[in-house]
């Protein structure tokens, strides 16, 4: 046990402001079970113990009750074999002061560690004695910290459901629209289809002056839908227009070229 380099009454004073402060300090201890009704009240480490035992530099051991222990019907009796209670009701607040620490003695030559009581302490359970009510306030600031701190872990653990929840409603958002669209094969189905009509009409009507200049517009309109999936059926459909635009004019174009062997008699005509 490392020795401590306080004062006996300064190290009260902490245990009633901030017991935390020592707890790495101390060594952890409870009352050993076959003592607990017998009139000698032996102590052994434990990892989280009742009690704390502290050893000053003037080599005295002192024992305290844990920050964490609360008076109730089941450590009553086993607490009082150690401290003396003072303004002690069973039907009020069991916050208590901490008086004066008991003393204990680790016992020599024994096969493991031992502490006997050799003095009581005093614990003061009065709300208005001395720095009672500034450790009951610090108790309720570090139930209202503990609380604070659930709530946040509550609130993060809501914040990561909700992550999740939006993470899942964007994928399958995402997937919607990716059923929706045209898929790979579909987009080449179309684009052969379009080339080929586009080819048909190039060797049916090699002399048409603007079949060049159109089968530019077309090539392009064809190379924005590849570019982007999601107005393919747009674009296929302006194609149609356009490929309809074509036919009528081809339509008109094939209804001059009949009228040429007429205009051609009559101009024999003339020149006769």
């Amino acid at each position: 046990m490392n020795k401590i380099n306080f004062s006996i009454s300064e190290i009260i004073e902490i245990y009633n402001t901030i017991p935390r402060v020592l707890d790495n300090k101390v060594t952890k201890v409870n009352l050993e079970s076959y003592y607990a009704y017998s009139k000698e009240k032996l102590l052994i480490e434990v990892t989280n113990g009742s009690y704390w035992i502290i050893e000053t530099e003037d080599g005295k051991e002192w024992l305290l009750p844990s920050d964490k222990l609360t008076v109730n019907q089941f450590n009553q009796k086993s607490l009082q074999s150690f401290f003396e209670f003072q303004s002690y009701d069973d039907s009020e607040n069991k916050v208590f002061i901490l008086v004066q620490p008991a003393t204990v003695n680790l016992l020599p030559n024994a096969s493991k560690k031992e502490w006997k009581l050799e003095t009581l302490g005093i614990l003061n359970f009065d709300p208005n004695y001395s720095t009672n009510k500034l450790r009951s306030q610090l108790k309720q600031t570090e139930n209202e910290r503990d609380q604070y701190k659930s709530d946040l872990e509550e609130i993060k653990q809501e914040k990561e459901q909700l992550t999740a929840q939006v993470a899942q409603l964007a994928s399958d958002s995402l997937q919607d629209i990716r059923d929706s669209l045209v898929t790979k094969n579909e987009l080449n189905q179309q684009i052969n289809i379009v080339l080929q009509r586009i080819d048909r009409l190039e060797k049916q009507y090699k002399g048409y002056p603007s079949a060049d200049e159109l089968s530019q517009v077309i090539q392009n309109i064809i190379k924005t839908v590849n570019e982007n999936n999601e107005v393919i059926q747009d674009n296929v459909s302006r194609i149609n227009e356009k490929l309809t635009i074509f036919e009528e004019e081809r339509s008109q174009i094939q209804e001059q070229l009949n009228q040429v062997p007429e205009l051609l008699n009559s101009i024999r005509n003339q020149t006769k």
